[in-house]
């Protein structure tokens, strides 16, 4: 076997190797009902912290839209005239052990 036939098969190992761990492979969106507030509460960290008053956004997300644009925004000139602040977002999920 010279050495060009010994390196396609090896491609076609690789090949077929990554066919079988790429099918066996789950994708799951993750960007969709995102919870979201504009405070400045390091209490959200909490796994248990009630976030049911939250709205609900999807990701990509741009909150520097919700307070609109002022002359007087803390962002100035180069930021558009948007307001800046502190803002969380939020989303659980479960995990199998599979």
């Amino acid at each position: 076997m010279n050495l060009f036939t010994k390196y396609r098969f090896v491609l076609f190992v690789l090949a077929i190797i990554s066919s079988h761990i790429n099918a066996a492979r789950l994708h799951i969106d993750l960007n969709q009902n995102w919870k979201f507030s504009l405070s400045g509460s390091d209490a959200a960290t909490s796994p248990t912290f009630d976030d049911s008053d939250w709205k609900t956004v999807n990701v990509p997300h741009d909150w520097a839209f919700n307070k609109g644009i002022s002359i007087d925004g803390q962002q100035g000139d180069k930021g558009g005239y948007f307001d800046g602040g502190l803002g969380w977002y939020r989303q659980s999920f479960d995990v199998s052990k599979s």
